[in-house]
């Protein structure tokens, strides 16, 4: 298994012999509004692409973990090609389908994609309370293969039932951990603090954690660095990657 992180939620999986892009943003830095509640006031993207969108003729399929502005956006929409496989749980088959695709895969529990590729869709809280509501449903991704690592996408989601559970019963050897600790103009963070990267960390046994979804929006109040500086000190610290934008590892 291969991983490359683009931007924010935004990456590349290389798995048993498939290509996946997940939840897909290519607008370019400072092309949009920045956020009512913001670390900064600068434009969004923060940052820009970290290389040239030359993969479209390769992937193999399209995860998409819900369709906020900033995991699926108009130029992604624009660029991506309508045939590609979309897959997604069945409550955001109708948006997607309006943005002109034609092979969604809706998968509500789990589903043979490929020859030896699973994906089993799990839970997930986008925020507690009134902000939990408003954010509506996300959606995590289980992938399995007999010759990869069980890898484990949380998607936008705090720590909460639905993640100990699917690391529970799911046990996978990878969890990509959307963190940054974003935030609406009210009400506590909508994705992982460093209090649920703890959490996390502490209840998946030992496997490798990739933290991302830092840096590039606004509305996000945990960086890396302050990732970083938060378990230095920890047991579990070299199990946590930090990639940076453009970064590729291996599993």
């Amino acid at each position: 298994m291969k991983f490359t992180h683009i931007r924010h939620g935004s990456h590349l999986l290389e798995y048993n012999n498939k290509t996946f892009l997940v939840d897909p943003v290519f607008a370019e830095k400072g092309s949009k509004s920045s956020m009512p509640k913001a670390r900064n006031k600068e434009k969004n993207p923060l940052l820009p692409l970290p290389f040239k969108l030359d993969f479209m003729n390769a992937l193999d399929g399209v995860f998409i973990t819900h369709t906020h502005f900033d995991h699926f956006d108009d130029v992604a929409i624009k660029m991506l090609p309508k045939n590609l496989k979309i897959f997604c749980r069945s409550h955001d088959v109708k948006k997607i389908s309006k943005s002109g695709f034609k092979n969604i895969v809706a998968i509500d529990g789990s589903k043979q994609i490929f020859d030896d590729i699973k994906v089993k869709t799990v839970g997930g809280r986008h925020g507690k309370g009134l902000e939990g509501l408003l954010m509506g449903k996300t959606t995590g991704f289980v992938l399995s293969s007999s010759a990869e690592p069980k890898a484990y996408l949380t998607g936008d989601s705090i720590w909460c039932d639905e993640v100990e559970k699917t690391l529970e019963t799911e046990k996978p050897d990878l969890v990509i951990a959307f963190a940054g600790a974003a935030v609406l103009p009210f009400g506590k963070n909508i994705t992982m603090s460093t209090n649920d990267i703890d959490q996390l960390a502490n209840n998946s046994g030992d496997a490798k954690i990739l933290a991302i979804h830092m840096d590039a929006w606004s509305h996000c109040f945990l960086t890396k660095d302050l990732l970083k500086d938060f378990i230095k000190d920890k047991n579990y610290k070299n199990r946590i990657l930090i990639p940076n934008e453009g970064d590729s590892l291996e599993f």
